[in-house]
């Protein structure tokens, strides 16, 4: 009895320390994650895809680092990033009646990946630093596949065919030319991105845009909207929409420019579908490509 009694009294001292060191305490703990993610496939020659590093749970005083490890890659493979977003969450609490705050931040790392060739490309691995502590994430293996031509759709360059001479402002012409209705036309348009080298070899004169149509080029400073007009052509005998974007280039140092290529990569309806208010919505879609 008398033993059981002690024992009673030493733990009832106890207890204000015991409640004493759980208010001290802190009652959330934070933990990192770390994840990759790639954009779903299929991937297309030309046309880039993007592999993403997730880390989740970073305190802000923390240092982070993301890295690809990998530094050569095979011909006409090209990766570009990491492009950085972060975004911030707060987490409050009452601690012996004060308010206490915790800031986690998370980071996205995107890199871009793109071939002018099919076939298998590795990408990886990547290394993630925070303070000193790293952790290394094995890299994936891309495969891209050609992609065939869209029978339903053209494009067309258009230069002077002659002698150009430096200092000299020379008239470019982009035409894309599209054959079905006017719905999947809108989709089509409103997904189309127009590549060429021209775009970077060439300096394109600066122009207020002066039309509420206008054709999307990608040069790699980013997008350059142009000047567009619509009308209707034939070609081989058939109808196309026609959308047509005029700017001028300045020739800016001599040189000698063959075989100019111009492609662009738009996403065609395959099936089409109603909304909740029975607006058309898309269904399903597949890549569509011109050169």
């Amino acid at each position: 009895m008398f033993a059981t009694s002690s024992i009673l009294r030493a733990a009832y001292r106890l207890v204000p320390w015991l409640v004493a060191l759980a208010l001290l305490l802190p009652a959330t703990t934070w933990s990192q994650d770390v994840q990759l993610a790639q954009q779903r496939g299929p991937y297309y020659v030309d046309e880039p895809m993007v592999i993403q590093i997730q880390v989740t749970g970073v305190q802000s005083h923390q240092q982070i680092d993301c890295r690809l490890q990998q530094s050569q890659f095979p011909a006409g493979v090209t990766v570009t990033g990491p492009e950085v977003g972060q975004s911030k969450s707060t987490f409050s609490q009452i601690i012996n009646g004060q308010i206490t705050s915790r800031e986690s931040v998370s980071f996205k790392y995107n890199y871009q990946i793109a071939s002018d060739r099919a076939g298998a490309v590795s990408v990886g691995p990547f290394v993630v630093t925070i303070d000193s502590q790293s952790q290394t994430l094995e890299g994936v293996e891309i495969e891209f596949e050609e992609l065939a031509e869209d029978p339903h759709m053209r494009l067309e360059l258009e230069l002077p065919q002659r002698t150009l001479y430096v200092g000299e402002q020379v008239p470019l012409t982009i035409r894309w030319l599209f054959d079905g209705d006017r719905q999947d036309l809108q989709y089509a348009f409103s997904k189309l991105q127009i590549r060429s080298p021209l775009f970077d070899q060439l300096t394109f004169v600066e122009a207020p845009i002066t039309s509420r149509l206008t054709l999307s080029l990608v040069t790699t400073q980013g997008l350059l909207e142009i000047d567009a007009a619509l009308d209707q052509q034939q070609r081989d005998g058939r109808e196309y929409t026609a959308i047509t974007g005029k700017r001028l280039l300045a020739l800016s140092q001599p040189g000698k420019y063959e075989r100019l290529s111009a492609s662009c990569r738009t996403q065609r309806v395959l099936r089409w579908g109603r909304g909740m208010f029975g607006d058309a919505r898309p269904l399903e879609v597949a890549p569509a490509l011109a050169r």
